[in-house]
């Protein structure tokens, strides 16, 4: 989903590679247990206002601190030895969370991968309220958590939707050598952020002609910038889920939260690109988007090329509109 109020669109997938490189490779990691079944593990990871030390509950999968909350679907230990394929981190949009890939988690763990999904700090799983998150860092802090305590020697491939785009490339400048890939869904994908003129009109969203769609916050006070932006209602299934099922609209309304202002202001980087460019890319383009129109998105593949492009015919959200072809492409571009 698009972050900003005041900025500024399927037919069978086409996958057109834009260039011959080849996916890094990965390591593999092997699991044996008694029985084979998929299992659902909830880590909380909280830390203490005053740094004390996490206190880890390991039998139960779980670290407790103060404010951060990772869903993590993994494969369970399974009676023959059964092969975890990749490690996948998804990253929703502004405004949604873990929740939004409800549909794609049982694809891709029932094809053998382990899937992380993680709230953003003020995502419904979050347990923060997006008006107190005051910077882009403390926004995307749970993903940063999340790639810090991977081992040494485990690479993931990350999938970040909309302004998602935005953590999966700050994470690709801290961790290049801990991502085998990263995917983008309709995403800003922009190498050091909102920098420039061009990167606010392609990564923001233009939602003028629609008229007041945004409801905004001010936390500190009306003398003030607004603290947190939110999409109202009546707008939600027009912009994001237009092409989407009556039930997955129905429970993003129930879901779908404000997301903090600094989101708009993400910027990131040293401006040195060489460390980013080291890292495969895909864009996955959505025709029908609202949100992030698709003169938008091909704007920032044209400035910023990523090794493959592969086109949706869909709305902005085609884990819900199209969720077996969305999974289906995440495969073939491995």
């Amino acid at each position: 989903m698009g972050v900003d109020p005041a900025a500024p669109t399927a037919t069978p997938a086409t996958q057109t590679p834009a260039s011959m490189l080849a996916p890094a490779a990965g390591r593999k990691q092997k699991v044996k247990a008694p029985k084979k079944e998929m299992t659902l593990a909830v880590r909380v990871i909280e830390t203490k206002k005053r740094g004390d030390d996490v206190q880890a509950k390991h039998t139960h999968k779980q670290e407790c601190t103060s404010t951060r909350i990772l869903l993590t679907i993994e494969m369970a230990a399974g009676g023959d030895a059964t092969e975890i394929k990749e490690h996948f981190v998804l990253v929703h949009g502004a405004g949604h969370g873990a929740w939004c890939w409800f549909r794609i988690l049982p694809l891709l763990r029932g094809h053998g991968h382990r899937v992380s999904c993680v709230d953003l700090a003020g995502a419904a799983g979050s347990r923060v309220d997006p008006g107190t998150v005051r910077s882009f860092d403390e926004y995307t802090a749970p993903l940063v958590d999340l790639l810090a305590a991977l081992p040494d020697d485990e690479k993931v491939i990350l999938v970040g939707h909309s302004a998602g785009g935005l953590s999966v490339t700050h994470a690709m400048h801290l961790f290049s050598d801990r991502i085998k890939q990263a995917i983008f869904i309709a995403a800003a994908m922009l190498p050091f952020g909102f920098e420039t003129e061009e990167d606010i009109k392609d990564g923001k969203p233009d939602l003028s002609e629609l008229g007041d769609v945004f409801d905004l916050a001010f936390g500190l006070g009306l003398d003030h910038p607004p603290t947190s932006v939110g999409l109202r209602a009546e707008f939600q299934h027009r912009i994001l889920y237009q092409q989407s099922p009556q039930e997955d609209c129905a429970l993003a309304s129930i879901l779908l939260r404000p997301w903090p202002a600094a989101l708009s202001a993400a910027r990131f980087g040293s401006g040195d690109r060489s460390t980013i460019d080291e890292v495969r890319r895909v864009y996955i383009t959505t025709a029908k988007d609202t949100m992030v129109k698709l003169e938008q998105q091909e704007g920032m593949i044209r400035r910023w090329p990523p090794s493959e492009v592969v086109a949706m015919d869909t709305d902005h959200s085609p884990f819900f509109s199209a969720p077996e072809q969305l999974f289906q492409l995440i495969l073939k571009s491995l």
